[in-house]
C-alpha cells in the first residue's frame, strides 16, 4: 500500500519513463542521437537508402562539423531499422485508411490523389473532412469524414457529456457548435443565391424548362422548387 502522495508520484514518473523509453524504441528514436534530432533526418535516411556512403551524405547535405560518420553509423545500427519498420507500418495504415475513406465517401478520392497543401498529412494527423464545404475542418477529428448534420450532433453530444461546472470545455465546444451552424447557414445562403441566379437567367431567356440545372440543387438542399419559381416570376413581372 502506498504510504503517501510522494510515493504515488514517484511510481507515476517511473512508469512514464518506461512508457517513453518503449515508445522511442518502437519508433526508432534516440533522445540523444544527433541524427534522430536533426531536421534533415529524412534526407539522411533517403540518401543512405540510395547507397550513399556516410561521408558522401555529410558532404551532400552540408553536415560537416555537425554530424560525424560515427554518429551516422550508430544511428543506422541502433535506430534506423526500427524507424523503417514503424514508417512502413504507418504507410500501410494510411493506405488502408485512404481506401476506407474513399469507399465511405467517393468524392474525397481526388483530394488524396492531388494532395494539395499536404491534404493527406493533415487529414491523418490534424483535421477531419466536412462534406458540406468539401474541405478539412478543425472541428472534425483527424481521419474522420462527417456530414454537417453529424458534426452538429456530435458537438451537441460532446457538450452534454461535460459536467455543468466544466465551464471551459462547455464554452469551447459551444463555440465550435456556433461556428459550425454559421458555416452551414452561409453555405445554404450561397446555394440559395445560386438557385436564384440560375432561375432568373432561364426566365430572362424565355426558357422555363430548367429542371436539368435546378432539380439536383433543390433536392440536395431540400428547397421547394415551385415556391422559388413563383416568387421569382412575381419578382420579374413586377420589375
Amino acid at each position: 500500500m502506498l504510504e503517501n502522495v510522494e510515493d504515488f508520484e514517484e511510481i507515476s514518473k517511473k512508469t512514464d519513463k518506461l512508457i517513453t523509453k518503449y515508445d522511442n524504441k518502437r519508433k526508432g528514436y534516440g533522445p540523444r542521437c544527433k541524427v534522430c534530432n536533426h531536421d534533415k533526418r529524412d534526407d539522411i535516411e533517403e540518401l543512405r537508402e540510395l547507397g550513399y556512403s556516410f561521408n558522401k551524405i555529410i558532404v551532400e547535405l552540408g553536415l560537416e562539423g555537425v554530424i560525424s560518420e560515427m554518429s551516422l553509423s550508430r544511428h543506422f545500427e541502433n535506430h534506423y531499422p526500427n524507424s523503417k519498420k514503424y514508417k512502413e507500418k504507418l504507410a500501410l495504415l494510411e493506405e488502408k485508411a485512404i481506401l476506407e475513406a474513399i469507399e465511405y465517401y467517393p468524392p474525397i478520392k481526388p483530394y488524396f490523389l492531388e494532395d494539395h497543401d499536404n491534404f493527406s498529412e493533415t487529414f491523418f494527423n490534424d483535421y477531419g473532412f466536412c462534406t458540406l464545404n468539401h474541405d478539412l475542418c478543425i472541428i472534425i477529428p483527424e481521419k474522420t469524414i462527417l456530414y454537417p448534420e453529424e458534426v452538429l450532433s456530435k458537438l451537441e453530444d460532446k457538450i452534454n457529456s461535460f459536467d455543468k461546472h466544466d465551464v471551459n470545455n462547455r464554452f469551447k465546444f459551444m463555440e465550435h457548435l456556433i461556428r459550425c451552424q454559421n458555416c452551414q447557414l452561409m453555405n445554404t445562403q450561397t446555394n440559395y443565391n445560386l438557385l436564384f441566379e440560375i432561375i432568373i437567367n432561364k426566365l430572362f431567356n424565355n426558357d422555363i424548362n430548367f429542371e436539368k440545372d435546378l432539380i439536383p440543387l433543390i433536392v440536395d438542399e431540400d428547397y421547394d422548387k415551385e415556391a422559388i419559381a413563383k416568387e421569382l416570376v412575381k419578382k420579374v413581372n413586377s420589375e
